[in-house]
């Protein structure tokens, strides 16, 4: 698993003045109190459990956690526990199946296992009436897992985390991780080594290595389980007893107390890779968890990087424009933690520079402390984002994760309220004197280069003979309200009201495949830039205001839509909305605002010409849909160099005009509020927003190729090889829609689905692979994919051309693989719409396909309508096997060669999809 953190991430930094003019937070109504009722048992044998009650949908969260992470790993025993967690999917003694096929086909959701240096976590969110199995299933893996565990098991499990340890290690700056991990804690320290472990120790590993490690931590007396959602406390006590009771406490585990191990001094390394920009590291160990001045230190990194207003930022994108991205957060964990700050220069600039912008920001925050304002902003940031992951019962961050990790780390389920109390007592004064503390030494550089595109000569010496010498030189939908303003625009309204929160979700009819109505990359261009400035307000003081609030607003250009989101407290929204619509109608799109966007723009296409997967989506698009239809562009959306570098600010207000028409748009309101009190608020604050023709964009449909076509582009040196095949499909609305999705539930859409079985669980030469339809109002594109280790390349080919084959053919989906879909399908809606971003989402996409407004009350039974029939014909219409479109990613050197002894006519592209001879 990499490095995770609780962190603020923005793009880079500020001086130390507030922005003016950004409003006052003295006017603001005062930040909710986030609570987590619960009741806490403890069994008979140890295990401890702890009970949320929340009715308001019909499902319920599993989360259990055991108290062992890699810390507890001794030498040459590194990644025990992350293998541990894979081998708990495997199945159990009495269930020996794949876990994902159980929980899937009762519509299980968030299902899901990570572990890191002090935990293992293993959690799902199941409708109420499957709690009963999930207990089953879950107590089955902590009481017998071992009965039935052999050779067999090991060695498939082992291959699939070895092949993610060659997926992670094939991202760029992926080196890092190692490098700072050996540096930052002394030898022995229980941190020291990584989470995923080593190569030779995985190897290495028996089956009495493995049962010796699950005996000694994964007894109930080192874990606790925890149960949120629809669910009372007696009701889930007698159930967790009958499942959970019989089993055997297992035996004392020694935990590690708090280990800071500060450095002193200042250390460096530095290291080449095949990056696209120089990125510096910076490193501080600091308190663990549940430390005051862990929690001062993490609202100092919000000020370092928070959002446009914050130190680095400000500093090194907005004023010297040296830095694309920047981070810094807090890496925080049981006995100790890493403050750590992360910048990516800009290619052409030094590192040096970097370093020197970082030191200077850095001692003039020790120095003066941070302001009141910026101390509130950070204070808010944190509540609302609470008040947000609360929406939730289950999955990473949501309220059975908060209630197993307090009761895990510190002893008490609500132990989250004492550092948020911690929080909004903090001073100033408190988060500089912590930062004097920690930060005024002690830290740890890396440095990561791009590695120079060296090539082996094509033709070298005669080595025939010794040359002589010469002379010696040097669930249920939610109910929605429907509404038009009286200029045109759309309104969709539904009302939530479990959370003190609304989302505000523009839906345009315009997207990056307007772009070629306009200009590569305008679309895109013009979504980011709608928050840097308004007629009135810059980017900082839009941020500022942001912050303020409790909210957070963004834009973004997707295939068919341009959608502009604000997610804000219900107690703010009258402020909210008068941004909003600020931003909205007055864009400002300022010079140095779009040079600077320009050139983040440039920056994220040149990191996707690096990345194996989306370097082959920007050239896929034109391949399938042809170089003139309105789809032909990248699917990042983000345009290409020359295009964005030829966009003006005139370029960028025209398309504004254009596209940005109400007429043309529907907003989606969804959470605390109701039709009756916000439309007077939008009539208020958009009613002047001037009608338009928008026009028409190219969304024909496009006949498959003639034969298949395969195409190679060289990824030298990588680890693995990123294989792809494509083909339009028919567009969201078609009549088909539901048959094609449970036959892709079949063949790649699922877990336990054939794709990833084969090449996964069977051949363990990936560690995912699987299939998808990429939806859109015109022709959808069809996708199967798989990630494969290089020297696998072309079996894996064949592999996935046999299964792509079969399924039109002699293995149509059968009728319990039709069933499994069904039932996956229908029951996952349990949980579907549980957050007011989830409702939005799937309104969104009536909005922009043009669904009926009763496509979510009639899903489930137009899904247990279908016949095998229906899933056979959706096959034949969709992947066709001798027309797809196939582009293989990888080191040529590697994987041409069999790749052309499969008899395949290869040809081969470079990064922007031009023929390579």
């Amino acid at each position: 698993m990499g490095r995770t953190w609780v962190t603020a991430c923005c793009a880079a930094a500020l001086m130390l003045v507030s922005a003016p003019g950004a409003g006052s937070a003295a006017s603001l109504a005062p930040l909710p109190s986030p609570t987590i009722p619960y009741t806490r048992t403890v069994l008979a044998n140890g295990l401890t459990l702890i009970v949320h009650e929340d009715h308001k949908a019909p499902i319920v969260a599993v989360n259990i956690w055991y108290h062992t992470g890699s810390k507890n790993e001794p030498p040459g025993r590194t990644g025990f526990a992350h293998l541990f967690e894979h081998l708990m999917f495997g199945g159990s003694a009495n269930y020996p199946q794949s876990w994902f096929k159980a929980m899937e086909r009762v519509g299980g959701s968030d299902i899901n296992g990570t572990t890191y240096y002090d935990r293992t976590n293993f959690f799902e969110t199941v409708p109420t009436g499957a709690l009963d199995m999930t207990l089953w299933l879950e107590s089955d893996r902590m009481g017998h897992l071992l009965d039935k565990f052999d050779e067999k098991v090991l060695t498939t499990q082992r291959g699939v985390v070895q092949n993610e340890k060659r997926q992670d290690e094939n991202q760029p700056y992926a080196v890092a991780d190692e490098i700072i991990t050996r540096s930052v804690w002394p030898a022995g320290h229980p941190y020291s080594h990584t989470v995923i472990g080593e190569m030779q120790d995985l190897d290495a590993a028996s089956v009495k290595d493995v049962k010796d490690w699950f005996s000694k931590y994964y007894g109930p007396t080192n874990a606790v389980i925890v149960l949120a959602g629809d669910i009372d406390p007696a009701t889930a006590k007698a159930k967790v007893e009958k499942y959970f009771g019989e089993i055997e406490p297992g035996p004392p585990v020694v935990h590690q107390k708090a280990w800071i191990a500060k450095r002193g001094g200042s250390q460096q390394a530095e290291v080449r890779d095949r990056v696209a920009q120089p990125r510096l590291y910076r490193e501080w160990n600091v308190p663990e968890d549940g430390a005051a001045d862990n929690d001062y230190l993490s609202l100092l990194s919000d000020i370092m990087v928070g959002d446009k207003t914050s130190r680095l930022y400000r500093r090194l994108v907005i004023g010297d424009q040296t830095a694309t991205d920047v981070s810094a957060g807090l890496d925080s964990r049981e006995i100790a933690s890493l403050f750590d700050v992360e910048i990516t220069a800009k290619p052409e600039v030094s590192l040096d520079v970097i370093d020197a912008a970082l030191k200077e920001e850095m001692a003039r925050l020790l120095k003066d402390g941070p302001t009141a304002e910026e101390v509130e902003r950070a204070k808010t940031a944190r509540v609302a984002g609470i008040v947000r992951g609360l929406q939730r019962v289950g999955g990473m961050g949501g309220k059975a994760d908060i209630l197993a990790s307090g009761q895990t780390f510190e002893g008490s389920p609500d132990a989250f309220k004492t550092s948020l109390a911690r929080i909004e007592a903090a001073t100033p004064s408190d988060l500089q004197a912590a930062g004097k503390r920690w930060l005024s030494d002690g830290d740890f550089t890396l440095r990561v280069t791009p590695f120079p595109d060296y090539a082996a000569a094509p033709a070298g010496a005669d080595r025939s003979a010794l040359p002589a010498a010469g002379p010696i030189t040097a669930p249920k939908f939610v109910k929605f309200e429907r509404a038009t303003l009286k200029n045109g625009l759309k309104v969709i309204v539904a009302e939530r009201h479990d959370n003190p929160s609304v989302s505000l979700d523009l839906v345009l009819d315009a997207g990056y495949a307007s772009d070629q109505l306009a200009k590569p990359g305008a679309a895109g261009l013009t979504a980011r830039m709608l928050a840097d400035g308004a007629d009135k307000l810059d980017a900082l003081q839009i941020s500022a205001r942001l912050s303020e609030l409790g909210a957070s607003l963004g834009a973004n250009a997707g295939r068919d839509t341009t959608q502009m989101s604000m997610s804000t407290l219900s107690a703010r929204l009258d402020p909210s909305l008068d941004l909003f619509a600020d931003v909205l109608l007055h864009p400002a799109i300022r010079p140095d605002d779009l040079a600077r966007e320009k050139a983040l723009q440039i920056a994220a296409i040149d990191q996707d010409r690096q990345d194996p997967v989306q370097m082959t989506l920007r050239v896929l698009p034109q391949l399938v849909y042809g170089a003139e239809h309105a789809y032909a562009a990248p699917l990042d959306g983000l345009g290409d160099e020359a295009s964005v570098t030829a966009l003006t600010r005139d370029d960028l207000l025209a398309y504004h005009r254009t596209w940005f028409r109400p007429n043309g748009a529907t907003l989606i309101v969804v959470g605390d509020t109701t039709a009756a009190q916000i439309l007077p608020k939008l009539e208020a604050r958009l009613g002047g927003w001037t009608p338009a023709p928008v026009p028409v964009k190219n969304i024909a449909p496009v006949a498959p190729p003639a034969g298949s076509r395969v195409y190679l582009m060289d990824k030298p040196n990588a680890l693995q090889s990123v294989i792809i095949a494509a083909i339009v499909a028919p567009p969201r609305s078609d009549p088909d829609h539901l048959a094609i999705q449970t036959m892709n539930t079949a063949l790649g859409g699922a877990f336990n689905s054939r794709l990833n079985m084969n090449l996964r669980e069977d051949k363990h030469w990936a560690y995912g692979a699987g299939s998808f339809t990429r939806d859109a109002k015109g022709p959808s594109l069809f996708l199967a994919y798989a990630p494969v280790q290089s020297d696998k390349t072309a079996e894996s080919f064949g592999e996935m051309r046999r299964e792509l084959s079969e399924i039109v053919t002699k293995r149509p989906v059968t009728p319990a693989e039709l069933d499994f879909a069904q039932n996956s399908m229908v029951r996952a809606l349990a949980g579907e719409w549980e957050t007011t971003d989830a409702v939005a989402a799937s309104l969104a996409s009536m909005v922009a396909y043009g669904l009926p407004d009763d496509y979510f009350d009639t899903y489930p039974a137009r899904i247990a309508a279908l016949t095998p029939a229906d899933a056979a014909r959706a096959s034949q219409r969709v992947v066709q096997p001798d027309h797809l479109t196939w582009i293989v990613a990888g080191d040529r050197k590697t994987i041409e060669p069999g790749l052309k002894a499969l008899g395949l006519d290869v040809q081969v592209l470079d990064a922007d999809g031009k023929p390579v001879r």
